[in-house]
């Protein structure tokens, strides 16, 4: 329910469909959400979304600190994952668009180490399979940190 409740929510908030009205169309797809799943999927992906849009004034060189840190309930996996969004421009287009990537771990990484892997990997990715990311690599921003937190 993890995965697949957070990106409901988070489909939701943006929409600006109402809460129970999301509960409702999404409950059709996945009969076992109940509404306290729900209710945690939907304030995780507020804190999530609010998140985000800070993460861009906060300084590369340091780690997440817990007020900067927000929850993401799964059903085994512990530790954080470091989520960062790569600009691609689009070889037959030329417009840019992002594609995400995250760097899961037991410990916490700075923003800026996590944004050089990122596009590391991606440059690693682009010269073994053009094709893969559909572009060229143009930059990064450091998107947020989550906490993976096991509920049953």
């Amino acid at each position: 329910m993890a995965l697949f409740g957070l990106w409901a929510a988070i489909r939701t908030v943006k929409s600006k469909i109402g809460t129970w009205e999301g509960f409702e169309r999404f409950r059709e797809i996945d009969e076992n959400l109940t509404r306290e799943d729900w209710a945690r999927s939907i304030s995780e992906a507020r804190a999530a979304l609010a998140n985000k849009a800070a993460e861009l004034t906060r300084p590369l060189n340091r780690r997440p600190v817990a007020g900067e840190i927000t929850d993401y309930s799964t059903k085994r996996a512990t530790g954080f994952m470091q989520s960062v969004e790569l600009f691609v421009r689009d070889t037959d287009t030329g417009l840019i668009e992002t594609r995400y990537f995250t760097v899961r771990g037991d410990t916490l990484r700075s923003r800026q180490y996590v944004v050089d892997k990122a596009v590391s990997r991606a440059l690693e990715i682009s010269e073994t399979d053009p094709d893969s990311l559909g572009g060229e690599v143009m930059g990064a921003a450091y998107t947020g940190t989550h906490r993976m937190v096991p509920r049953a």
